[in-house]
């Protein structure tokens, strides 16, 4: 979610995962949070992942210190990741921040410093500073107990969550009623992106394969990263191009991209220029990508956010649980 999208993860966020009632939010919108102290990274978790829903407000990370005799400035987010109906991001020094739904406790991150973060429908997981991951939130299946050992990156999916370990094996871990927690053996990835019941991994030979409910890539070839939603999965190929499998989703004609990230029903992607397209549902804005040019992109449930060149955290679409509104 984010699905962890990844791209660089991601998963993005899995989508549609049931949205809650909070009084006084409406639809839609940008909102931009000025970053402050050093430029943003290009990674996005699972994003997620070298890379897509809940409840009351959501807890922020902790805040940065105070400043010679002013008031307190946070470092700036370097890697963004929506869930459900929450966003978590990582910023400069490590800190993890969440907003929005918090039914579960998807939106309340542990102390410390990471990586890289994932949120899934109802639970995040994130890569600590050394390589073991951390999971909080919802853990009926199982999706936020994590197994031990060091990891470089990781996706979450609705109910499942996957990593790539230092040695480039994957491992899942929640629901596996379809088969989606269950990797190809003796294979080693780069990167992986959970959906809702599958998951699709992208090898070091820069093959994709995918496991769980069978989604049929259409076009053979070799890829530098990929992205999973709710129904559908989408990969950027070496030479820039897209494409997209599974639930009808089309890719943007002839563009070329440096990452993308993919939703529920909806996907977004940073073209070579640095421009975001997004296109599929658009029902609260969350394919009405703003103008200007991007580092970050991350597609959540029924909402998007991006980290803009100049630092500035922006999110559009589905705002009823502040999913969609940053911290400052």
């Amino acid at each position: 979610m984010g699905f962890i999208g990844v791209v660089t993860l991601a998963s993005g966020a899995l989508g549609g995962c049931g949205e809650s009632k909070r009084d006084g939010a409406g639809h839609g919108g940008t909102v931009a949070v000025s970053a402050a102290g050093g430029g943003p990274g290009t990674g996005e978790a699972g994003a997620p992942i070298d890379g897509a829903d809940n409840g009351g407000a959501g807890a922020g990370g902790q805040g940065g210190g105070a400043g010679q005799g002013g008031a307190a400035t946070l470092p700036p987010f370097t890697q963004l990741s929506a869930g459900g109906s929450h966003t978590c991001a990582v910023r400069a020094d490590g800190r993890i921040a969440c907003w929005g739904s918090d039914s579960d406790g998807q939106a309340t991150p542990p102390s410390g410093t990471f990586s890289a973060v994932a949120a899934g429908a109802l639970h995040t997981c994130a890569v600590a500073s050394n390589g073991s991951v951390m999971c909080w939130g919802s853990n009926s299946d199982g999706q936020s107990t994590p197994p031990g050992g060091v990891f470089k990156t990781l996706s979450a999916g609705e109910f499942h969550t996957c990593g790539v370990r230092a040695d480039r094996s994957v491992v899942c871990w929640g629901r596996n009623d379809q088969g989606q927690s269950t990797p190809p053996v003796g294979a080693q990835f780069r990167n992986v992106a959970a959906g809702f019941q599958f998951t699709c991994g992208l090898r070091t030979d820069l093959l994709v394969v995918c496991w769980g409910v069978r989604l049929t890539l259409g076009v053979v070839g070799t890829y530098t990263s990929l992205a999973a939603g709710f129904q559908h999965a989408c990969a950027i190929a070496v030479d820039g191009s897209l494409v997209c499998w599974g639930d009808e989703q089309k890719e943007p004609g002839n563009a070329r991209f440096v990452s993308v990230s993919v939703g529920s029903l909806h996907t977004c992607g940073i073209k070579t220029d640095g421009a975001v397209v997004c296109w599929g549902d658009d029902t609260f804005g969350e394919a009405d990508a703003p103008s200007g040019k991007f580092v970050n992109l991350t597609a959540g449930g029924r909402h998007t956010c991006g980290i803009r060149t100049d630092g500035v955290t922006t999110c559009w679409g589905w705002d009823f649980d502040g999913q969609a509104t940053p911290p400052s």
